[in-house]
């Protein structure tokens, strides 16, 4: 007796559910430790996107306060024309990355 194939393509993609693309095959173990290896290299980017918050408030209070031990620097001892370019480029740069 002769069993007619079936047409209809494997859910799988014709190959066995515990085989990887290469043809090995995969246990469990080696899936979660895939997946787990994945998910560490993924930890990164997570940190990055999370880091990027705007600044708090005691941030900007820390950055006025920076300001004023500055302002009172340059009362005692006034800066040259260098130092204020660079402090100007320094604003300029703060203001553009935290608007």
């Amino acid at each position: 007796m002769m069993i007619a194939e079936c047409a209809v393509e494997p859910r799988h993609g014709g190959r066995s559910p515990n085989r990887d693309l290469y043809g090995k095959d995969e246990t469990m173990k080696t899936r979660l430790l895939k997946h787990a290896a994945l998910g560490l290299l993924c930890l990164p980017l997570l940190g990055l996107a999370v880091g990027c918050e705007s600044q708090g408030p005691a941030e900007r209070a820390g950055e006025k306060v920076d300001r004023a031990v500055e302002d009172a620097k340059d009362a005692v001892d006034p800066r040259g024309p260098a130092e204020k370019a660079g402090a100007a480029v320094d604003n300029a740069a703060d203001k553009v990355t935290n608007p």
